[in-house]
């Protein structure tokens, strides 16, 4: 849990078989949202990748299933 301020609730009942878990402050590693350029960055790589062989694309829409309806 990242402890933000909207994120706070009164009335969420915690199963007593869960323990939550508290992100240390400003471990902004640990908190995917904190990281968001470096997920656009990742996923820009990925789709360069991607469109650098368009025969990957190709493969998946010539498959046999792909034609059936």
């Amino acid at each position: 849990m990242d402890r933000a301020g909207w994120h706070i609730t009164g009335v969420l009942e915690m199963p007593k078989n869960i323990i939550p878990i508290f992100l240390p402050p400003g471990s902004l590693e640990l908190n995917p949202v904190e990281n968001y350029e470096t997920i656009v960055d990742a996923c820009c790589v990925a789709w360069n990748r991607l469109i650098d062989r368009p025969w990957k694309i190709m493969s998946i829409g010539l498959r046999k299933w792909a034609h059936e309806g």
